[in-house]
């Protein structure tokens, strides 16, 4: 039956130009021909029932003709409805045509083709399908799609949307459809190619025909991305402002003409005001005094300043204000101009500097105390910059070139001196270190008129001058030590040539018994020629009868210091049994220190077998003679090192410090001129009396000398002791003295008169004690000011009774306690600067347990905080933080149950704070963004995790679980 059917229609209609589509009576297709498929846009070779539902909608009643627009064809669609009846069958026939698009619907499919925004259309079938049938090409560059690719997808538009908005958007659709009324919403789209989410805004419009039948939707797709943007930038940047403004540590006024409309609370600390009115309604002239420190009228000059302020000139300049107690101060003033609607404000910023200009007055005593310890210094001074050239000099440095400072100052240092550069020396490598920052250490002379003329120690060290990297070199005039050396030099020289050429073998040793010098005649006495290891073989060849014996005699030599002589048998390796005649004498320091042995080696085999050689005896001793005599040289050459010392002395008389030597016995040995003049005691005087006069507590002065003796050092305070018996402050530095052997010998101590630094310390402490009782107060105030805000808000409460006004009303009263309580805990805490955040952390949370509890309801608080302080920049935002996420449990974490946990952990890992809130309650839906939500109290979380320069994570772990990791102290 169907077959024939459709062969008679085929036959009817198949050279037909119209598009023909017959459906039966229970609108099944039974039949279509060639040019439908011209006619209607995408359809498939074999269109099956559904490919038509959405254009045979717009003719549903028959005999009646309907023009069917879709905009991205050039023409319209003619449809046009007929019921056939032929006695047993019914059909329904429709009938398709091209009608072409009159000039404005032409305009209309172009404009809607090539505007930003993405246009389309969704045609509703008579059981509710949807099918796309227009889509613009901008679609592209929002989706990444194609319009072929919206056919092959099956998927419409607004059904890409970001699967956290999903349930939102189709929500709205279905809202819209059912009431039939223009609407608009805005969600995220996620670009297929991008994978980036974009913000738009949909604006659905229902198509409802005259039967009131709704066949399509015409939808506009609009990116508003860079208006969220800018939204949020603007939300946040008035949020940073209004904290910038609270919060700043300068004083900030806003002026309208001469009087004072808005300030901030450092106006009020800075001020000494108590209340915003006594500050805000005033005039600037009242809070500064009639005439400036330079004797100007305040009142024309500022004036002035204004004036030019007002003319768009930021002014910049230094003023003394006056508190409303009437004390003045000192203070730096920034004065810029604004319009706000019209109207020309004046922001006034001053910031206090009376502890800046105190600071600077130090810096300035200071650098003429260094001027002072420079130029009293007795050695060469040279500062020296990365060129090589000389910054400044002292007064030592003039003396000795007799120069004037203005011929050395801006003079390569090389001009005045030269290095004393050996094959062995290494001056020129250490020189070019020093600017590598290790200290160098080498001889320099000095070069007057470019002739050498005295020898300098150097010591080289980086330093700074006045913030400049430079080389700080010290010289030291060595030119006795130079000659002493030079005497040394000669002597040792000297006693070489004799011993090199004497009949007899000479040695000599270090203090430990090594050879460090024997002359050929003792190697070809010995048979030895090696001056390594020496000193053992010749104890080896001493003959096994006579070695007892010699040990005896050395060991008397080194007890007794006395010089000795012996004889005894050797026997070298190569060599027949030999006597030698042995002569050792000590050497010994100034100090009677030993520094080594001296001794001559005297072959006697042939006297003790013959006595026939006395001529060989007599050079021998003769050989004897002149080595004591230049032994004895050689110890007036030592004696000259007590020339030296002396020199030492008048360095130490020199000092304006204290220096003070005793022996180990507390018997004074040195004291110098600072010392005699602090102590009121001539310095030959009170040499070689008890130490114990010069301090107030000689129980105290025994316990420093004991600590100094076990730890080799000690520096701290002493009460000590004048002459007349008036005491004084001293800070002391003491160190041991000990010979070249390691052997302590005494005490010396530097000491320093503090007595006027401790007063100073003593009005300083009393300062800063003032200044935290006035902070204390300044914190308790605004703790009341905070509790008073809280007040009034609890009184407005009586007079509102819309339950949500009350909500937000106890919301800002939370807050406001929050940031109330780190105040409290400041003024009662002993330091001004931390907040004993940990136990902040309790009084809140307990607090807010308080504010929501219910008697029905048993919500319990489980704390895990460790002992950590914060800075009131840092307490007041996580104050804020802890407020809102713990005021959301309760508020909606715990809606569906009586009973709950919330736990808040507080913990220190390394350089970083981690804030847990984690409740037991039902959570945030899974697929929530917490970061972009519409949720003001989450957006105001985010925003303070930011100001701390913290991330804030969230986890669903059985409940809601917030953690934050901020560095911030």
């Amino acid at each position: 039956y169907k077959t024939m059917d459709a062969f008679l229609l085929d036959g009817l209609f198949s050279n037909s130009a119209e598009g023909i589509v017959v459906f039966n009576k229970k609108m099944d297709l039974i039949y279509f021909n060639n040019p439908i498929l011209n006619i209607i846009p995408n359809l498939p070779e074999e269109p099956l029932k559904k490919d038509f539902s959405f254009i045979i909608g717009f003719a549903l009643e028959a005999n009646k003709e309907v023009n069917v627009d879709l905009f991205e064809l050039d023409y319209l669609i003619s449809v046009e409805k007929k019921i056939v009846n032929n006695g047993e069958n019914i059909f329904n026939v429709f009938r398709f045509k091209k009608v072409e698009k009159d000039s404005k619907q032409k305009q209309l499919a172009f404009f809607l083709g090539n505007i930003d925004e993405v246009i389309y259309t969704i045609s509703i079938s008579e059981k509710g399908n949807k099918r796309l049938s227009y889509i613009s090409q901008t679609v592209q560059n929002l989706l990444g799609l194609s319009e072929e690719d919206f056919t092959l997808n099956s998927k419409l538009p607004h059904q890409y949307y970001y699967d956290a908005d999903a349930e939102r958007v189709e929500k709205f659709i279905e809202e819209t459809n059912n009431s039939k009324q223009s609407d608009k919403c805005r969600f995220r789209i996620v670009n297929v190619k991008t994978k980036s989410k974009i913000w738009v805004e949909l604006s659905l419009y229902p198509q409802v025909n005259e039967q009131h039948i709704h066949y399509s939707n015409f939808g506009i797709l609009r990116n508003i991305s860079k208006e969220i943007e800018a939204d949020e930038l603007l939300r946040q940047s008035e949020l940073k402002h209004r904290l910038l403004f609270s919060k700043a540590n300068d004083a900030i006024m806003i002026l309208k003409g001469l009087k004072i409309v808005d300030c901030n609370e450092k106006t009020l600390v800075m001020f000494d005001a108590d209340e915003h009115t006594d500050i805000a309604g005033a005039k600037l002239y009242d809070l500064m005094p009639e005439k400036q420190p330079d004797n100007v009228d305040s009142i024309l000059n500022y004036h002035y300043f204004m004036q030019k302020a007002k003319e768009g000139i930021s002014q910049f300049f230094y003023w003394q204000h006056k508190k409303i107690s009437g004390e003045q101060f000192d203070t730096e003033v920034s004065l810029n101009s604004f319009n706000l609607e019209g109207e020309v404000f004046l922001q006034v910023i001053v910031r206090d500097i009376t502890l800046k200009k105190k600071a600077e007055e130090q810096k300035n005593q200071t650098i003429k105390s260094y001027f002072e310890i420079f130029n009293s210094n007795s050695d060469l001074t040279f500062i020296i910059n990365s060129s090589g050239k000389i910054l400044d000099v002292n007064k030592a440095v003039l003396e000795k070139y007799r120069y004037k400072k203005e011929k050395i100052l801006g003079e390569n240092f090389e001009s005045l001196g030269e290095l004393l550069v050996t094959p062995s020396s290494e001056e020129l490598i250490k020189l070019g270190k020093t600017w590598n920052g290790e200290p160098q250490k080498f001889e320099w002379w000095a070069k007057i008129d470019n002739k050498l003329d005295f020898p300098l120690e150097m010591i080289l060290h980086p330093g700074t001058y006045f913030g400049e990297e430079v080389i700080i070199a010290s010289g030291r005039d060595i030119s006795e030590r130079v000659k002493f050396e030079e005497n040394i030099r000669t002597s040792e020289e000297k006693f070489r040539t004799l011993a090199s050429h004497a009949p007899i073998g000479i040695f000599l040793t270090d203090i430990k018994g090594e050879a460090i010098y024997i002359n050929d005649k003792l190697k070809e006495i010995s048979k030895y020629p090696n001056i390594k290891g020496f000193m053992k073989n010749w104890v080896n060849k001493i003959h096994s009868d006579d070695r007892s014996r010699i040990k005896k005699a050395i060991t008397q030599i080194e007890n007794t210091g006395e010089e000795n002589q012996y004889e005894y048998r050797i026997a070298p390796i190569n060599g027949n049994e030999r006597w030698v005649k042995i002569q050792v004498n000590l050497l010994k320091s100034p100090e009677g220190d030993i520094l080594g042995r001296v001794g001559t080696v005297e072959d006697i085999t042939s006297r003790k077998l013959a006595d026939k050689e006395k001529l060989r005896a007599e050079v021998a001793e003769e050989t004897t003679r002149r080595l004591q005599t230049e032994i004895k040289e050689r110890k007036t050459a030592e004696s000259a090192l007590i020339a030296a010392k002396e020199y030492t002395q008048y360095i130490i008389n020199s000092s304006i410090d204290m220096i003070i030597a005793m022996d180990t016995n507390g018997t004074i040995t040195e004291f110098n001129q600072a010392a005699a003049s602090g102590f009121g005691y001539f310095s030959t005087s009170i040499i070689g009396g008890m130490v114990d006069v010069l301090f107030t507590s000689q129980t105290r002065q025994k316990e420093v000398t004991k600590i100094v003796f076990n730890q080799g050092q000690w520096s701290g305070e002493i009460q000590c002791k004048r002459s007349d018996d008036s005491e004084f402050t001293g800070y002391l530095s003491a160190s041991l003295i000990k010979s070249a052997t390691g052997k302590t010998i005494g005490l010396m101590g530097v000491l320093r008169d503090i007595t006027k630094l401790k007063v100073a310390e003593k009005e300083l402490k009393e300062s800063v004690h003032q200044k935290e009782i006035l902070i204390k107060e300044v914190h308790h105030r605004v703790k009341n000011n905070l509790q008073v805000i809280i007040s009034i808000l609890n009184l407005q409460t009586s007079y509102v009774k819309d339950p949500q006004i009350l909500s937000v009303i106890q919301e800002c009263q939370d807050k406001i306690k929050s940031m109330a309580f780190i105040h409290e805990s400041l003024y009662q805490s002993a330091d001004l600067a931390y907040v004993n955040f940990s136990e902040y952390l309790r009084n809140l949370c307990t607090n807010l347990k308080y504010s929501y509890m219910t008697p029905n309801r048993n919500i319990k608080l489980d704390f895990d905080i460790n002992e950590i302080s914060l800075s009131l920049d840092a307490s007041i935002p996580c104050g804020l933080i802890v407020n809102e996420l713990v005021s959301n449990c309760f508020k909606y974490a715990f809606s569906d149950k009586t009973e709950g946990n919330i736990k808040i952990s507080f913990e220190k890992d390394g350089d970083s704070k981690i804030l847990v809130v984690h409740d037991s309650g039902k959570g945030l839906p899974r697929d929530l963004d917490f970061r972009n939500t519409d949720s003001l109290g989450l957006q105001l979380v985010v925003t303070l995790v930011d100001q701390i320069d913290g991330d804030i994570e969230y986890e669903f772990s059985n409940g809601s679980k917030f953690i934050i990791n901020f560095k911030r102290d």
